[in-house]
């Protein structure tokens, strides 16, 4: 018998699948079987003394899993994998389901190759043969598409009810403006019937502008500000409250988070069902509140985060098993919070090719533009059946459309104002740069204590809304159609008559400009691109009516002059293109395609050169790991100047000699010394101690998994693992797939044999290509590939593939850091 038949024979025991030489405690002979009491008590034993390995490698688990929620990880090693590579979750699958075709096979536990096992994965492995058109093969080519559109779908009712909800609190605040209250009888002092309900009265006075302004002074009196100040400062604080209480990371606008989840980093407190709600009522509450704030970045997360929890559903979760793919259907879902907030399904695939980085995958172009459209119909269909307002997410009505050419002096204003956009979004970055910065030292737990930070966060909360609440009650009583709301400004903004320079409008501007820096920076679920939007046209309106009152306007009028600044400070403070193409689409004036182009490049190169977009601004302050930049200075640097060596001795590799015994005191000593070790971090396999050929890299959590089985069904003895069972001394059983068979590496002559060890559990699935460079290569193309794939680690080696280090992202970014410092 050779040592392949030993290894996989069906006939033997699963205690004793390691070796033909390894023997079961309990193999004894007929005539002396123990009692049934005696099988059951030795049954126990093997439990409790298994456990204390069980109990030492939970401890780790556990630690991992804290880790990996509350703290950004690296993923494991190349989400691109090549056509014909399966990930380790395809691994773990394949080797479970060639276990159970073992127990119904005769030809020595070899994995067959049916149909059936082959049904989950064929994305995975090309095929010789046209697959039969069975609905298990057809919904495997639709279920991306379908999976897509129900991001769509899911994130459009989720914005329905979320601007439902707004709409309601939003009306309730302007009623405690608009209505006089009698401190001592209650009754509402206004010249409107009290049998009428507070939404007719409302809409009466709303009719009837100068009704409002001859009676405003005998009908209000000073308690209906300090009822709308009460009102506003307790909204926000049980904003933070309940974000504090269901999920802290659902604080802030959501979008540098989201950039980070889609350069391959992943956290998973952020996109947790949780996470989810909670960003939902704070930002419901913070719009109750009339803080100057916006709905698309935490959209957009709430958006990434439905797509994350509809990936780990039994229908689509084969797709999330697959890192290439699961991060492009979160690009999508990015696209879907877009889409979803202005209905501008072309700006929001443009919107989700910026946010995904440097590079992005042109097959990925279709399924984005799918999702984004998906949400816009959803919501016009939504819109429609609830409320019979299809376009409700449009932010101004339809403008004149006025097509016409423009000359030189005309592009010069438009520059000029992309100009200024693009210096007041450096200053409006810096602001909120600060503020937040402020408010982090504020907050430091590490200074302040868990139990301080939290009373200190709702009082900082309570503070600044209670600064700007007599602001926003002003903008109500005395703001355009007495509304107080952002679209009812934005359409002031865009009327096409000209205002002239009156006095709301001059004061307007540095009133959201600073209301906006204060509001962007509290720790709730707050978005800025709608407030940095109604600033834009604010400053475009002031300037188109100076030009006007000055007769230097050509033919341009001051309501688009108001369109181009809201496209330039927009571009200035986000530096997305996409914003021109948003505003394209909700106004329909294309006939201001070149000026909007001339202004969004002049503010978008000009805060270039000064500053981050705030996007980046927020996540660099904020701790996210970020897009890595390299200094021209830097590129002939070669890779081995950069990585961490491994070592002969290091106790992070792996070779295929380890046995049980030694894998268990490696994940110990590891989860002693590598705090930033976690169940998705990858190590390296050699072929020996001795030469150090790289052959292929295991997951963690792969080798974690292996020994827990092994000692739950084996019994192993030993606290320390110094037990005398056989199966301690036993090696590591690795194994991968080529070409759809189960393939086992072993130290015989080719390094590889086929079939498995028995039980599929005791395997551990190998990655045989991981991503590897050579140590001469330089800076330039580390950088490149790193970006353009989106990896997290490379193994470094020398010519003949023997490893001598690896470069991790973090690694990456400390040297950056390191080196931009001297």
């Amino acid at each position: 018998m050779n040592e392949n038949s030993a290894l996989i024979s069906t006939s033997t025991p699963p205690s004793l699948s390691f070796s033909s030489t390894v023997t079961s405690p309990s193999s004894t002979s007929t005539s002396s079987l123990p009692t049934t009491n005696q099988q059951a008590a030795k049954r126990r034993r093997r439990q409790t003394t298994a456990s204390t390995i069980i109990t030492r490698l939970k401890s780790f688990s556990n630690r991992s899993t804290t880790l990996e929620k509350n703290e950004w990880h690296e993923t494991h090693v190349d989400p691109y994998h090549s056509a014909g590579r399966v990930t380790f979750e395809d691994a773990a699958e394949r080797l479970q389901r060639g276990n159970n075709a073992i127990d119904n096979d005769n030809d020595n536990g070899v994995s067959s190759s049916s149909d059936d096992d082959d049904d989950d994965h064929d994305d995975d492995i090309e095929s010789s043969q046209k697959p039969p058109a069975t609905p298990t093969y057809l919904w495997h080519q639709v279920r991306v598409p379908v999976c897509v559109i129900l991001i769509g779908f899911l994130s459009a009712l989720v914005t329905t009810v979320i601007n439902s909800l707004s709409k309601s609190l939003f009306s309730f605040r302007r009623f405690l403006v608009m209505s006089g209250f009698d401190f001592y009888g209650g009754s509402s002092s206004s010249s409107s019937s009290s049998n009428n309900t507070y939404a007719n009265q409302v809409e009466a006075e709303a009719g009837s502008e100068s009704e409002f302004h001859d009676d405003h002074q005998s009908s209000y009196n000073n308690f209906n500000i300090l009822i709308y100040i009460i009102f506003s400062v307790s909204l926000a604080a049980l904003s933070s409250l309940l974000t504090q209480l269901i999920s802290p990371a659902a604080v802030g606008g959501g979008i540098p988070e989201i950039k980070s989840l889609l350069l391959g980093s992943y956290k998973r407190s952020l996109v947790t069902p949780s996470t989810i709600l909670a960003k939902c009522v704070g930002l419901v509450l913070a719009f109750g509140a009339g803080l100057s704030v916006g709905k698309e970045g935490p959209l957009v997360h709430v958006s990434v985060a439905l797509s994350d929890s509809l990936l780990r559903t039994s229908l689509f979760t084969p797709l999330r098993r697959h890192d290439a793919l699961r991060l492009e259907i979160l690009g999508c879902a990015a696209a879907a919070g877009v889409a979803t907030t202005f209905g501008t399904p072309f700006a929001a695939t443009i919107f989700s090719i910026e946010v995904t980085g440097r590079y992005f995958m042109v097959r990925n172009l279709p399924l984005t533009f799918l999702c984004a459209v998906s949400g816009t119909l959803s919501m016009k269909f939504l819109n429609s059946t609830g409320s019979g307002d299809g376009g409700s997410f449009q932010l101004f009505g339809d403008l004149p459309k006025m097509a016409k050419g423009y000359n030189f002096w005309d592009l010069l204003r438009f520059g000029g104002l992309g100009a200024i956009c693009g210096l007041l979004g450096v200053l409006f970055i810096e602001g909120v740069g600060k503020m937040v910065k402020l408010r982090n030292n504020f907050l430091d737990e590490g200074v302040w204590g868990g139990v301080v930070v939290k009373r200190r966060r709702l009082a900082f909360v309570c503070t600044i809304t209670l600064f700007v609440s007599p602001f926003m009650y002003l903008d109500v009583l005395y703001g355009a159609d007495h509304q107080g709301d952002q679209q009812s400004m934005t359409n002031y903004m865009f009327d096409v008559q000209p205002l002239g320079l009156q006095p709301l409008l001059l004061l307007y501007l540095p009133f959201v400009f600073l209301t906006t820096i204060l509001c962007v920076t509290l720790p709730l679920p707050v978005g800025l691109f709608t407030p940095v939007f109604l600033i834009g046209s604010t400053l475009g309106r002031v300037l188109g009516e100076i030009l006007f009152l000055l007769r230097l306007s050509g033919d341009t009028m001051p309501w688009e002059m108001a369109l181009i600044g809201a496209a330039g400070f927009s571009a200035g403070v986000t530096r997305a293109i996409s914003t021109a193409v948003i505003l394209l689409e909700l106004s329909g004036e294309h006939h201001l395609k070149t000026p909007i182009g001339v202004a969004v490049l002049t503010a978008y190169y000009i805060g270039n050169f000064y500053t981050q977009n705030i996007y980046d601004a927020l996540g660099t302050i904020g701790g996210n790991p970020q897009e890595l930049e390299l200094p021209r200075m830097l590129e002939e640097v070669i890779v081995e100047e950069v990585m961490k060596e491994y070592r002969v001795d290091d106790g992070g590799v792996i070779d295929l000699e380890m046995t049980v015994r030694n894998a268990a005191r490696l994940i110990g000593n590891l989860n002693k010394t590598n705090q930033s070790l976690s169940d998705s971090s990858v190590l390296p396999v050699v072929e020996s101690r001795s030469n150090m050929v790289l052959i292929g890299a295991v997951r963690v959590r792969d080798l974690r998994l292996s020994i827990e089985h092994i000692a739950r069904t084996s019994g192993i003895v030993g606290e320390n693992f110094q037990g005398s069972h056989p199966l301690l001394d036993e090696k590591i059983s690795f194994v991968a797939f080529n070409k759809g068979e189960i393939q086992r590496f072993g130290t015989s002559a080719g390094g590889r044999n086929g079939g498995f060890i028995k039980p599929a559990e005791w395997n551990v699935p190998i990655d045989e290509s991981p991503h590897r460079m050579l140590t001469t290569l330089k800076m330039s193309r580390v950088h490149l590939v790193f970006s353009m794939l989106k990896i997290n680690q490379s193994f470094v080696t020398k010519t003949r593939g023997e490893l001598v280090g690896v470069v991790h992202r973090s690694r990456l970014r400390a040297w950056l850091g390191e080196e931009k410092s001297k």
